[in-house]
């Protein structure tokens, strides 16, 4: 089962107890999202470069006072999100096994294998 680019929006743990649920007993879980690099100094410059291109887009596209505002949102949920290491210990508090967390891009995203016992 594979989960990618939006776990940030859903309620991990609810989400994260429920595939566990329903994977086979050996069956695996990959994870590839974008997640809160767990160096603050990495952090800040990402999110200041999200912030950049998207009001650049929504400059260029023309999007509406909504749809810029959608900008901070986004950014905040990563802001708010999990940290490659913390996500690994969440889904080994979760039930699964044999957890590799691996992080890419500095941190800005990461792909998780995780398996159920």
């Amino acid at each position: 089962m594979t989960l990618q680019y939006a776990t940030r929006h859903l309620r991990v743990i609810d989400v994260f107890l429920e595939i566990n649920r329903v994977l086979k007993p050996g069956g695996h879980f990959y994870h590839f999202d974008m997640l809160r690099p767990s160096n603050k100094l990495i952090e800040d410059a990402y999110c200041l470069y999200l912030k950049g291109c998207l009001t650049a887009t929504s400059w260029v596209i023309r999007s509406g006072p909504d749809a810029v505002a959608c900008r901070d949102y986004f950014v905040d949920a990563i802001r708010l999100f999990y940290s490659t290491d913390e996500l690994s210990r969440l889904l080994s508090e979760l039930g699964f096994s044999n957890v590799i967390g691996r992080p890419l891009l500095g941190g800005t995203v990461a792909m998780h294998k995780a398996c159920k016992a």
